[in-house]
C-alpha cells in the first residue's frame, strides 16, 4: 500500500506512472492521464465508468464517492467530501466542474461544463460583523446541507446551485443560473436567482401506473434503472421512491405488482412483504403524514410492473398531488 502511494506521489510528475497506478488500485476504471484519486476515503464505481483527464478526487475523513455504470466524468472536474457524492447511471458530468460537500445526481442527468454544487457555505452574518470572516466560520461550524438532483435533469453551462437544494426530477436548469430555492419536477429554470420560466409537462401524479405505459415514466420517480425494461417492469434499487396521487384515510393502500427472479422482500414504512420468484402482488397502507412520493426499500433482484392506490374513490376528494407543496429531498436521494 505504502508503495502505491509513493508511485501516486510520483504520479503527479511523470503522468504514466499514475495512470499506471489508478489501474492497479482501479482495474475496471477507465482514468485519463494525471487523474489524482486521494485520501483515506473510497472510490465505488460501476461498469463503463470514465474520468478525463486532470481531474482530482480528495475523499477526505472517511468519504465515499458512488460512481454507477457508464458514468461519463469530464476532464479538470475537482470533488472533494467527506461525505457522500453519489453520481447515477448514465450521467455525464462535463468538463470543469467543482463538487463540495454531500451531493447525489441522479441517473440519465446531462451536467454542462464548469457546474459549481456545494452542500456548505461560509458564515458572513454573525453577532459580531466586523469579525473576518474566516474567524467566523471557524468560531461558528455552519451545518452540512446536503445537495440532490433527481433524474433525468439538464444542468446548463457556468450553473451554481446553493447548499441544501433539490431539484426535482426532469428539471431543466438554463445557462448562468444560481439555484437558490428547491425546482419542482420537471420545471424550466433561469436566471440569477434562477426562477420558473416554463415546465417540461405537466407532473401530476396518477392513482396507478405501469411500466409498460410511456407515459407513466416520470412517476417511476427514482431508484429504477429505467432503459433496462424487458417488459417485465423496471429494476429496482434498495431504495425506490414513486409518485402517486394520495389521501390520507384509513382505507388507502398502495398496491406494487412486482416480478423477481428471486425470493427477496419489499417494505413501505413499519410493513415488510416477502417476495416469491415470478410475479407476486404485495400491498401496504399510506404512511402518514400523505404526500405523492412514497418511499419503499427491497432486497432480492425485483421488478416493478406497476402501482396503485386503491381503498377510496378519488371523485369529489381532493388528493396530495392536487398541492405539491415544498418537493422533499427524501424523493430524489
Amino acid at each position: 500500500m505504502l508503495a502505491v502511494r509513493v508511485m501516486g506521489l510520483a504520479g503527479k510528475f511523470i503522468p504514466a506512472l499514475g495512470w499506471i497506478v489508478n489501474r492497479i488500485r482501479f482495474p475496471s476504471l477507465h482514468c485519463g492521464l494525471h487523474v489524482e484519486i486521494m485520501g483515506t476515503g473510497r472510490l465505488v464505481h460501476g461498469n463503463g465508468t470514465r474520468i478525463g483527464a486532470f481531474s482530482r478526487f480528495y475523499l477526505d475523513g472517511g468519504g465515499s464517492l458512488f460512481l454507477g455504470n457508464s458514468v461519463g466524468v469530464g476532464r479538470d472536474v475537482h470533488i472533494q467530501t467527506s461525505g457522500d457524492v453519489r453520481i447515477g447511471a448514465r450521467t455525464g458530468l462535463n468538463d470543469g466542474a467543482r463538487i463540495n460537500g454531500s451531493v447525489a445526481i441522479g441517473r440519465y442527468c446531462a451536467i454542462g461544463p464548469n457546474l459549481n454544487v456545494s452542500s456548505g457555505s461560509h458564515l458572513f452574518r454573525s453577532a459580531e460583523p466586523w469579525k473576518l470572516i474566516t474567524v467566523q466560520e471557524r468560531e461558528n461550524v455552519l451545518e452540512d446541507r446536503p445537495v440532490t438532483i433527481g433524474d433525468d435533469c439538464w444542468i446548463g453551462t457556468h450553473v451554481a446551485i446553493m447548499r441544501g437544494i433539490t431539484i426535482g426530477r426532469g428539471a431543466v436548469i438554463g445557462a448562468n443560473a444560481v439555484v437558490t430555492r428547491d425546482v419542482p419536477p420537471y420545471a424550466v429554470m433561469a436566471g440569477v436567482p434562477a426562477r420558473q420560466i416554463g415546465e417540461r409537462m405537466v407532473f401530476k401524479p396518477p392513482l396507478a401506473i405501469e411500466a409498460g405505459r410511456p407515459e407513466d415514466l416520470p412517476y417511476f420517480y427514482s431508484g429504477f434503472e429505467q432503459l433496462d425494461s424487458r417488459g417485465d417492469g423496471f429494476p429496482c434499487d434498495s431504495r425506490f421512491f414513486l409518485a402517486l396521487d394520495a389521501y390520507e384515510t384509513p382505507d388507502a393502500w398502495v398496491e406494487l405488482t412486482l416480478s423477481a427472479s428471486s425470493a427477496g422482500t419489499v417494505a413501505h414504512g413499519i410493513k415488510q412483504e416477502a417476495i416469491e420468484p415470478g410475479t407476486s402482488v404485495v400491498r401496504f397502507p399510506l404512511v402518514a403524514p400523505v404526500s405523492v412520493f412514497h418511499e419503499f426499500r427491497s432486497e432480492g433482484d425485483c421488478r416493478l410492473v406497476s402501482a396503485r392506490i386503491i381503498g377510496f374513490e378519488r371523485d369529489g376528494i381532493e388528493g396530495a398531488a392536487s398541492s405539491l407543496g415544498h418537493l422533499s429531498s427524501r424523493a430524489d436521494g
